[in-house]
């Protein structure tokens, strides 16, 4: 049991006497005790969740929590005031923050939540969110304000940093649309360049192609906010970007910070100084393993590409190199299509041809073999003739059937003649010629001598 002891000192008249209290206070320092363990409590939760309270009787007291004065980088043995808190709050945040907590005030309402930054011990800016609460009396007057306020630095950053990576997605969502709906090389790259200048907010794109056979490169395209003095179609000896591009074929990033601070630039970055850049950051394109050309990408801020762009830019580098492939193939692809269509009307053409001429040969060979046939047929009958000539003893029918026979062997050695000679140039000249009919009826008449050849 806790006693407390209190006495007073009496008189009554000359004589004196002394009165002593007894109280137990057990109850009250167990308050006291649960108290400061609450507010114990209390601190070490807003240390971890770096947060701070206070409260303020208008015209009376100002009051800060243990972590408030932490929190604000404030002595704890100095008394709080309103110019101390101020003090801290960023310049530009400042009158923001009085007009709205005079303004709140002086309202109806009752609740209030507002965002500023201070001054980190670090010279780092942190993020407020300040959260007041006010009391009014019957008239609607204040008579006592309390609030807390929390350090929510990290969860901006993760919230900006989820905001970055939503845009990031969406920018090359729209970047993939803008490639797969292009028709060409050209509006692949335009609709690429247009689109990571302004999500990144470069002052310049460019995307350049390498010409190995010149060992040049190449400006495909350019998108810049301002006129440029390298516009589309400059070629550049590769030998003057001789570091940037062993770097590139490591399929590395080429970085430049501050164009202004090299000793001697070439002459390309002399070119980006004048127009007012400053850092530039160049990344490779790559198809199948083979360097194609470079995205370069421009800014008039020194140190202006940092991680973040550098990776989003080679995200949309390598959509862009995957595009510029697939657009070669598919050119190669209809080039080759177009060269099987063209054999294939040839082949079809020359098989037409061939059959053409396989009936015409068709057609000489029968000519060929019914006027073989003929003369065969005529000898074929004057031999049966000759027979009977030699045993009847007619000498002048024997002579004259073989004259016949002989004329005939004559007609059939030329038309062998005439085949062989046609085997002989490579051709096929249409056997078939105009005759006199008199003329074939004069020699059909000689060759059969008035006798019949054929027997019944």
């Amino acid at each position: 049991m806790d006693v407390e002891i209190l006495s007073h000192d009496l008189l009554f008249g000359e004589r004196q006497a002394r009165l002593v209290l007894a109280n137990d206070i057990t109850e009250r320092k167990q308050a006291e005790e649960a108290l400061r363990g609450s507010e114990a409590q209390l601190n070490d939760a807003q240390r971890l969740a770096k947060s701070g309270s206070w409260t303020w009787e208008p015209s009376v007291q100002l009051t800060w929590s243990e972590n408030m004065f932490a929190l604000f980088g404030i002595p704890d043995n100095e008394p709080p005031t309103f110019e101390k808190f101020l003090a801290r709050v960023m310049e530009e945040d400042r009158k923001r923050v009085m007009d709205g907590f005079q303004a709140f005030l002086t309202s109806t309402r009752t609740l209030e939540r507002v965002e500023y930054q201070i001054v980190g011990d670090d010279g780092e800016p942190i993020t407020i969110q300040a959260i007041g609460y006010v009391e009014r009396d019957d008239s609607g007057v204040a008579i006592n304000v309390a609030g807390t306020v929390q350090d929510i630095t990290e969860r901006k950053r993760a919230e900006e940093k989820v905001q970055r990576q939503n845009l990031r997605l969406s920018a090359l969502r729209e970047i993939d649309t803008a490639i797969l709906a292009a028709d060409s090389v050209e509006n692949i790259v335009g609709a690429a360049l247009s689109h990571i200048r302004e999500l990144i907010e470069c002052q310049r794109a460019v995307l350049s192609l390498i010409d190995w056979g010149a060992n040049e490169t190449v400006v495909f395209d350019v998108r810049t906010v301002n006129e440029t003095s390298i516009p589309q179609g400059t070629r550049v000896p590769l030998a003057l970007f001789q570091d940037i591009s062993q770097t590139l074929s490591k399929n590395q990033p080429a970085l430049t910070n501050d164009l202004r601070a090299l000793a001697d630039p070439p002459p390309l970055f002399q070119s980006l100084i004048k127009e007012g850049l400053r850092s530039v950051c160049i990344l490779p394109l790559f198809s199948q393993d083979n360097l194609i050309g470079a995205f370069s990408l421009s800014s008039e801020i020194p140190g202006f590409f940092d991680e973040e762009k550098i990776n989003l830019g080679r995200e949309v580098a390598n959509q862009v190199a995957i595009a510029i492939t697939q657009s070669r193939l598919v050119e190669a692809l209809q080039h080759l299509n177009a060269d099987l269509e063209q054999r294939v009307r040839e082949r079809e053409n020359l098989i037409a041809e061939l059959t053409a001429k396989n009936a015409e040969l068709e057609r000489f060979i029968y000519i060929v073999s019914h006027d073989l046939k003929s003369p065969l047929v005529t000898m074929k009958g004057f031999l049966g003739y000759l027979e009977q000539d030699a045993m009847t003893g007619n000498l002048e029918r024997l002579k004259g059937d073989s004259h016949r026979i002989a004329s005939a062997v004559d007609k059939m050695q030329e038309l062998l003649n005439d085949v062989l000679e046609l085997s002989r140039i490579g051709r096929f000249v249409n056997p078939l010629e105009t005759i006199p009919f008199e003329e074939l009826a004069h020699e059909a008449i000689g060759l059969v001598g008035g006798r019949r050849i054929c027997r019944v």
